[in-house]
């Protein structure tokens, strides 16, 4: 079973001003086969986790999803502020078919 809190922790943790408030919490379906990864910061990291454009949340999002593909899992990643509302996520494009 792949530790989603702890890649995200050790993979933002450099980057926020106040890791002591940051919390990650996992929840997995019964089967095993998804887990949602929920991140929890200051209000004032918020942007540091974000990233430029996304940039950042899209590569934590890469990792551990690369980590859940490797175990034969699915994975997803909310991310909350103080007053815990979750981010806006952009809705997912779809791909022509060739």
């Amino acid at each position: 079973m792949v530790d989603y809190s702890a890649i995200a922790l050790h993979l933002l943790s450099p980057l926020v001003e106040f890791p002591e408030q940051m919390s990650v919490d996992c929840e997995t379906t019964a089967s095993g086969r998804y887990t949602l990864v929920r991140v929890a910061v200051a209000e004032t990291d918020r942007e540091k986790i974000i990233g430029k454009n996304g940039r950042t949340i899209t590569m934590l999002r890469t990792i551990l999803g690369m980590a859940a593909q490797n175990a034969g899992q699915g994975v997803d990643i909310n991310l909350y502020g103080d007053q815990g509302e979750a981010s806006p996520r952009k809705p997912r494009r779809s791909r022509p078919r060739s």
